[in-house]
């Protein structure tokens, strides 16, 4: 009797820790006329958000630089948002600039806007569609990689790889 009792109470405690959806490859990064552009597939129309952010060994680890945009997505489609730029997709806007002290954040790190992308620095890449996407990892030298029909994407931790849009837009429809 005590291993049935015991098996019962393990399986329902297995049961809540997958509650969380798993991030998914709905993220991609391309570049078009040497410019970056981060490419989000919404799986459905909802409010949406996209981010760009320092992710080196070198950074502060009381720092937090990143620049993000929100906005309603069309489901089915893919957003295209021109990295760290004003001409954004309809709806979209930048999320406002913060330049906080961890205590005004009410966090451990300060956060501070991200203005540029410097060769040699490490960034990631991430946007969620009620799901979150899997983080791509680039640097600047990464952009002559690609062409007007390829794009970078996530390939397990800390790599990627680069397809075809097509793909990508494949690969991210299958998952929704």
């Amino acid at each position: 009797m005590r291993r049935l009792l015991i098996v019962l109470l393990l399986v329902p405690a297995g049961g809540l820790a997958a509650c969380s959806p798993a991030d998914e490859p709905i993220a991609a990064l391309a570049v078009r006329d040497g410019e970056p552009i981060g490419l989000l597939y919404a799986c459905e129309a909802v409010f949406s958000q996209f981010s760009v952010y320092e992710n080196s060994d070198s950074n502060d680890p009381g720092v937090h630089i990143s620049w993000s945009v929100h906005g309603d997505a069309t489901a089915d489609t893919v957003v295209e948002v021109p990295l760290l730029g004003d001409d954004l997709p309809d709806g979209w806007e930048v999320s406002e600039p913060r330049d906080l002290t961890a205590e005004e954040a009410g966090l451990a790190v300060d956060i501070e806007p991200l203005t540029r992308l410097e060769p040699g620095m490490r960034y990631g890449l991430g946007g969620d569609n009620r799901r979150g996407s899997l983080p791509i990892n680039f640097t600047v030298e990464d952009f002559p990689r690609l062409s007007e029909d390829t794009v970078l994407v996530y390939a397990g931790r800390d790599r990627t790889t680069t397809v075809s849009r097509d793909k990508f837009v494949e690969r991210a429809r299958d998952t929704c």
